[in-house]
């Protein structure tokens, strides 16, 4: 090895950088069904969190858009709220009558 042959601290501190990267790279290939679980894990979990913000999307879009019937508003008194202005009463039975 370098070390063997240059004699030098900066060669032998080479020569262990170079092993412990072997010995690394050696640990990786024996367990690739690891790595691959962990991609796989990943994957899903950001499979998952599109299908959560495309939900929230669209609920949020529902709630911007104008609702397509009207609400009538009712007091305790039994007076539409648009009604109370002119006088008017209701059927609290029937809330839409006028």
């Amino acid at each position: 090895m370098l070390s063997s042959v240059l004699r030098s601290p900066t060669a032998v501190q080479v020569n262990i950088e170079i092993m412990r990267t072997f010995v690394r790279l050696r640990r990786l290939m024996a367990t690739p069904g690891e790595l691959v679980e962990q991609l796989t894990k990943l994957a899903e979990a950001v499979q998952l969190h599109d299908e959560q913000i495309r939900i929230i999307t669209e609920v949020l879009q529902q709630m911007l858009e104008k609702p397509e019937h009207q609400i009538v508003e009712l007091g305790l008194d039994g007076i539409r709220k648009s009604d109370r202005m002119q006088g008017r009463r209701c059927d609290p039975m029937n809330p839409t009558s006028n």
